[in-house]
């Protein structure tokens, strides 16, 4: 993007010349109609001198040639004196001299109107040469200005363009902030999802250790059944030896006893028999105790593989 031109900056010297130069000019235009004003009220002023001049020169020439206006005429006369004419003659005296004095004035005044004049004329030129300068960087101060008007129009068009792709992008702002608006409530719901997911694992964790707490005491209630089961088997083998050896010694004793001791011999055997009997039953219970045993061991071991699962 082009910068805009600044209008070109004039020596701080060459300003305050130009502007000494209109205040002087301002201060001569004041000053020559102060001189004119005052040319016009001693002008009316000689006029009115100069015609009371002229009826006191045409009084004098009618005087006789040895009275001299510039001489100074005594107040005191004799008797036979005309006070009019002295009075007369004092007043020409006194108009002489005011006319001498308005005379030097005049010519200092045209003198002076003279010089203004030059000065005037000088001062007048000097503004003339400004006021070209000043036309010149008007021009160039127009040129640039045209220059800036038109950088100022791309400038619009431009601003209009960023405008548009501002509210562009204010739309897609937007729609990001619905997006992610969205997103957070997915977010939310997903958090609130997976707490709810880890207070059921944990509900189901401290029930799985219950469970695993029931059948560890099941299977300890168990193992002592099976081993009170084992101990009953035990003393029932005990039981046996003890009843075999007892037969035997019983059957020895039948047998020296000849037909006395085949009745006790028939009796041992039914009870023999009925202990076998008791026996295998006791081996059924010990194996169905085992196979509950393995079936709870088996639910321990599910039960630890799913929950590490």
């Amino acid at each position: 993007m082009s910068s805009i031109p600044q209008p070109p900056k004039e020596p701080p010297s060459r300003r305050s010349e130009i502007s000494r130069n209109a205040a002087a000019a301002s201060a001569i235009q004041m000053g020559t109609e102060d001189v004119t004003s005052k040319r016009k009220r001693e002008g009316s002023e000689d006029d009115s001198v100069e015609r009371h001049s002229a009826r006191l020169r045409t009084r004098q020439e009618s005087l006789p040639e040895d009275s001299t206006p510039h001489e100074e005429i005594p107040t005191q006369q004799g008797p036979d004196s005309d006070p009019s004419l002295a009075d007369m003659m004092a007043t020409i005296t006194t108009l002489d001299k005011m006319a001498k004095t308005v005379w030097a004035r005049e010519l200092a005044t045209k003198l002076l109107s003279a010089n203004e004049v030059a000065e005037l004329r000088n001062k007048n030129q000097q503004l003339r040469s400004d006021a070209e300068v000043m036309q010149q960087e008007s021009h160039s101060l127009r040129q640039s200005l045209d220059e800036t008007s038109i950088e100022v129009l791309q400038l619009r068009a431009s601003a209009s363009v960023l405008r548009y792709q501002n509210h562009k992008l204010a739309m897609q702002v937007n729609s990001l902030e619905e997006a992610s608006h969205t997103a957070r409530g997915l977010l939310d719901q997903t958090r609130s999802e997976l707490d709810q997911l880890r207070c059921s694992a944990h509900i189901k964790e401290q029930k799985a250790q219950d469970a695993q707490a029931t059948l560890e005491e099941e299977l300890n209630h168990a193992r002592r059944r099976l081993d009170e089961g084992r101990a009953r088997e035990q003393a029932a083998h005990t039981d046996i030896q003890l009843c075999l050896t007892w037969v035997a010694a019983a059957c020895e004793q039948l047998i020296t006893n000849n037909g006395q001791l085949k009745d006790e011999l028939l009796g041992l055997r039914e009870r023999l028999s009925e202990a076998d009997v008791e026996l295998a039953k006791e081996k059924e219970k010990s194996a169905e105790i085992e196979g509950k045993a393995t079936n709870l061991k088996r639910a321990v071991s599910d039960a630890i593989s799913r929950y590490q699962l």
